[in-house]
Order: C-alpha cells, then sequence, then structure tokens
C-alpha cells in the first residue's frame, strides 16, 4: 500500500506526515497519532509493510470516526482498520486498477 502525503476525509484535507518519535499527553510513545484540529495524520518513521498500513488504515479511522462524529471508540476504531487490512491483504485488492 502506498501512503499518500495527503488524503480528502469529508471536506478535509488531512496530510499525512512520518515522525520519528511521537508521543500521547501520557507519556506513551505511539506508532501514529490522528490530530483532527490540525488536519495531519503523523505515522512513526520506520514503520514497515503491514505495521505501516496497520497504523495508517487505523489513524484514517480515527479521522473518520471523529469527521462524522461516530464516536467510534478505540477498540471499535482498532477491529475495523484491522479488519479492513486483512481484507485488502487476503484479497490482494488494489484499488488504482478499476476495471
Amino acid at each position: 500500500m502506498k501512503i499518500p502525503r495527503k488524503l480528502k476525509v469529508g471536506p478535509h484535507t488531512y496530510k499525512v506526515r512520518r515522525k520519528k518519535k511521537i508521543v500521547d499527553e501520557e507519556g506513551h510513545e505511539l506508532r501514529g497519532e490522528c490530530r483532527v484540529e490540525e488536519r495531519v495524520i503523523l505515522l512513526q518513521s520506520g514503520l514497515k509493510n503491514t505495521r505501516l498500513c496497520e497504523t495508517f488504515l487505523h489513524e484514517v479511522m480515527h479521522a473518520i470516526d471523529e469527521e462524522n462524529q461516530m464516536e467510534l471508540g478505540e477498540n471499535r476504531v482498532n477491529l475495523i482498520s484491522l479488519c479492513l487490512l486483512q481484507i485488502i491483504l487476503d484479497n490482494k485488492l488494489n484499488f488504482l486498477s478499476l476495471d
């Protein structure tokens, strides 16, 4: 999966950035973070392959959740993003070739 530099979520455009270290308010290190107010998705530098895809989809789900006031919560966001990744990988889906 090619990770874009920008992503439209509803009417908003999110920047996708890599960052060496991402830390939450409690000081826990994160693999990714969605900053809705800033319209930025951060991904930890150095993530590879399925870990990168998993983290990207997880943060995209947070953006979708927040933009649409779905109130999914962390567990549902995690479950949906993992299921989507599994479907994409198992079925070798490539959304760029739509024929």
